[in-house]
């Protein structure tokens, strides 16, 4: 049937089948980063600081 990404749109990728833990980890922070910066947050700092 093909790729997921063919039928559904995906903001990440992670190679692997299955991808190993560090993988799915480092797409994560990596996704969460992309946010933070949309969100006008610097880069590798949480966005909600109490």
């Amino acid at each position: 049937m093909g790729d997921v990404s063919e039928i559904l749109p995906g903001d990440l990728h992670i190679p692997g089948c299955p991808p190993p833990p560090v993988g799915i980890l480092k797409g994560l922070l990596a996704l969460l980063d992309g946010v933070k910066a949309e969100q006008g947050a610097p880069r590798g700092m949480p966005t909600n600081v109490a």
